[in-house]
């Protein structure tokens, strides 16, 4: 499994990926409790975006809308 994850990510080292899960392993509950906040987090910035859509994300979606449409 560690040699799998170095594979995935060449930039780090083999003592990086260890320290990673033993940091993970020895700090669980904290890092899920991160990981649960930093999803609430995006989860409202998406709800936020979704209501005040950005004009230029709107007007590409329009766009492309019309490209489909075209294409049937």
């Amino acid at each position: 499994m560690i040699e799998t994850i170095r594979e995935q990510y060449s930039a780090l080292s083999l003592e990086e990926v260890y320290g990673a899960v033993a940091f993970y392993l020895a700090n669980k509950d904290e890092v899920d409790q991160y990981l649960r906040q930093q999803e609430q987090r995006w989860d409202e910035f998406r709800r936020k975006a979704e209501q005040n859509p950005n004009p230029v994300v709107e007007r590409l979606r329009a766009l492309q809308a019309a490209d489909l449409a075209d294409k049937r």
